[in-house]
């Protein structure tokens, strides 16, 4: 992210970046009991097997549809691979909130109300 910023002009000194970095890190390890330094999501994405709907948005510069796509590839579960218009902000398409909804109650086995 800090590189990013730099990329448009923001300037965050290296010493905020990294208490940045150590206290997410640190809440994390508090919350959830792990290292984030130790994730390795395509060595586990093999593993699980609940459905999951990957969405990345074509033009997104901050987190690569790529990831997504090498996730969804592996992974051992039911999954849907949805490649969107737009960047990471981007307003998603109105489909794209119905193919989530379906998702959902499918997946949740819920009632159509």
């Amino acid at each position: 992210m800090v590189d990013k910023g730099r990329e448009h002009g923001v300037h965050i000194p290296r010493l905020v970046g990294h208490l940045a970095l150590r206290f997410i890190k640190a809440s994390v390890q508090s919350k959830a009991g792990f290292d984030i330094r130790h994730l390795r999501p395509l060595e586990q994405a093999p593993k699980c097997f609940m459905p999951a709907l990957f969405i990345a948005g074509r033009d997104d510069d901050f987190i690569d549809p790529s990831h997504a796509r090498k996730l969804a590839e592996v992974y051992g579960g039911d999954k849907n691979m949805v490649v969107v218009e737009g960047d990471h902000n981007s307003m998603r398409p109105r489909f794209l909130f119905d193919s989530a909804s379906i998702f959902l109650q499918q997946t949740l086995q819920l009632n159509e109300e």
